[in-house]
């Protein structure tokens, strides 16, 4: 091993856990989100020095399939809108994210990712509670956005977006909204749940804490992430049946009194509110409907070859616009969930190619990528995390633990140039 080697490990597990927090930025004088240049860039680094040190990327076939659909589905697309810049867009989503994901994956340090992810998830969390204890003691909160640093909302300014969230009835930390705070948390959850199930120890003080912190933001991810974790642990979590079935008892009773208290107070009753106003009612749509349903139904209207195929990630703007459900949509707003995204994107054929490279990632010993990878397509389900920061730590942390779980009879990796660690 050189000596460079442990420097890049560090540097490679810093980069990907740090990626969401470029997130809430454009990168200056640009449109460009921030976590965008990030990705790529060090996707471009970890590309050059894998191939000066004849490194090969980790390139599982379903998703070296799946990035050549999608960059020649939305070709297809533009011969349906006209448009080249669906192209272009389609490209700069998929393209830096899979050049990072293939390259970092045999770079990649196991005690590095959880020292640097305990540090970032730990701060966020203390800023969160400072943040809450200002809001409840003096009616505000500080905020942390980098000043110079214009936000990735449009038609804010970051000095806007500060004073306007520094009076929010929820706190964020270092994001843009409480869920995306409860998305980057989760996944260090599904980490703790992970090393429980190895160490053999159920009730793990960490996964606790962290879970009643996921509480806490009142954030729908972290209520339905939590659960999801928490469910798939007790399901793969070895012990006899009778003792599974006492865990399971005390989880749902966990969960039952959990969800008495929430409903009882005033910031449970709100989010529940939110549940209540689904609406097919122009007048009264609602951001549930708005996260979970408007994306279907405009699914449902494309033409079957659209369906089928898809049009490019790219055109999901052209889509909306043309499509009998272009109302659920304000002017210039385009949100939609990402399992939405993909079927508009790469229609039925190319989501069934993902789904098939995520269940292949589940297929081993390991807890962990069946941890990630529940995360992952339960969030996709009902928030708009595709090819960002948050999306690729789930499915980064997923691939470097299922390839150093398979042995071969020499007890090596099946990817040689992966170091063999104890995960």
């Amino acid at each position: 091993m050189s000596k460079n080697e442990p420097k890049i490990h560090k540097y490679a597990s810093f980069s990907l856990v740090f990626a969401p927090f470029c997130f809430p930025y454009f990168f200056p004088g640009t449109t460009t989100n921030l976590e965008t240049v990030w990705v790529l860039l060090n996707g471009l680094l970890f590309f050059g020095y894998n191939f000066f040190k004849r490194i090969k990327p980790v390139w599982p076939l379903p998703l070296k399939t799946f990035l050549i659909y999608s960059l020649l589905i939305p070709v297809y697309g533009y011969t349906i809108f006209g448009n080249i810049v669906g192209i272009k867009s389609s490209w700069v989503t998929i393209i830096p994210f899979v050049l990072f994901l293939i390259n970092i994956v045999p770079l990649l340090s196991w005690k590095h990712i959880q020292k640097y992810y305990k540090i970032l998830v730990y701060c966020c969390i203390g800023l969160f509670a400072i943040q809450e204890a200002m809001f409840n003691t003096v009616g505000y909160r500080i905020t942390a956005y980098v000043p110079f640093l214009p936000i990735s909302y449009d038609y804010s300014t970051t000095a806007t977006f500060s004073a306007m969230s520094s009076r929010m009835p929820r706190s964020m930390s270092f994001f843009l909204e409480p869920a995306h705070l409860a998305q980057y948390i989760l996944g260090y959850l599904a980490l703790t749940l992970g090393n429980n199930m190895v160490k053999k120890v159920f009730f793990g003080k960490e996964s606790i804490f962290i879970t009643i912190v996921l509480i806490l933001t009142w954030s729908g991810n972290a209520i339905v992430g939590s659960l999801i974790l928490w469910s798939i642990y007790v399901i793969y979590y070895k012990t006899t049946l009778l003792k599974k079935s006492l865990i399971f008892a005390t989880v749902i009773i966990a969960a039952i009194i959990s969800f008495s208290y929430i409903v009882s107070t005033e910031k449970g009753e709100k989010l529940l509110d939110r549940q209540e106003e689904l609406s097919m009612d122009q007048a009264r749509i609602s951001s549930g409907t708005l996260r979970i349903f408007r994306g279907f139904f405009v699914y449902s209207k494309m033409p079957f070859d659209e369906q089928l195929l898809g049009v490019g990630t790219g055109y999901t703007p052209q889509v909306i616009d043309q499509n009998p459900y272009a109302w659920m949509f304000d002017a210039n707003e385009y949100y939609i969930n990402s399992a939405q995204t993909l079927l508009i994107g790469t229609g039925i054929f190319g989501t069934t190619i993902f789904l098939i490279f995520l269940i292949k990632l589940t297929r081993c010993k390991s807890p962990y990528p069946k941890l990630f990878i529940a995360l992952l397509i339960t969030l996709m389900l009902i928030e708009s995390l595709y090819c960002s920061g948050r999306m690729l730590i789930y499915l980064t942390i997923a691939m470097y633990t299922y390839y150093h779980s398979i042995r071969t009879v020499k007890n090596k990796p099946i990817c040689k140039h992966l170091k063999l660690e104890n995960i």
